[in-house]
């Protein structure tokens, strides 16, 4: 369900350069674009609404690699597919575990703080079927994330990350 306060759009993205000279010669560039995943950074706050109706912001300057499935599955779930949105938003979610939602008074706080892997996995499917529906992109999406997704959620908690905050509330 779109809502007009805050309509769903795509957020504005810079990809990362891609670590492949044309001077290195044809192996080794094939051999570093197979095994470097192409990053997209937020180049201002992306306001959006979860499926529940509750507004979030993704921080300008938040780096994602969209939906991060193994090559092998790219077919059916390319990186910058019809899931690169959802994917934003679960990248975020598995890095801080919450998302920052408006607190009321012009400011912002943590949503659903802690909520854990299995939360975070179902809002991806959730926000893949308002997104594109029920298709052949979103139940194999949310069964490889949750067969694959448990070392990525892992390696998120034992880091440390600045953490990211959203700008000022736009008029």
């Amino acid at each position: 369900m779109l809502h007009d306060d805050l309509p769903w759009c795509m957020p504005q993205l810079q990809p990362s350069c891609m670590p492949i000279a044309s001077s290195c010669g044809f192996w080794k560039a094939t051999v570093a674009w197979m095994r470097h995943k192409r990053q997209w950074q937020l180049t201002e706050d992306w306001h959006c609404m979860l499926p529940d109706g509750t507004p979030i912001v993704i921080p300008r300057g938040f780096v994602s690699d969209g939906a991060s499935a193994p090559r092998l599955f790219w077919p059916l779930m390319p990186p910058a597919g019809p899931l690169l949105a959802p994917s934003l938003i679960h990248d975020f979610a598995y890095r801080y575990d919450y998302l920052w939602t408006h607190d009321g008074n012009g400011g912002y706080l943590k949503h659903r703080e802690g909520a854990g892997r299995a939360y975070w996995d179902r809002l991806f499917h959730e926000l893949g079927i308002e997104l594109v529906g029920r298709n052949l992109f979103t139940l194999p999406a949310h069964r490889v994330m949750r067969l694959l997704g448990r070392k990525a959620w892992r390696d998120k908690r034992g880091r440390t990350y600045p953490e990211l905050r959203p700008g000022p509330r736009p008029d």
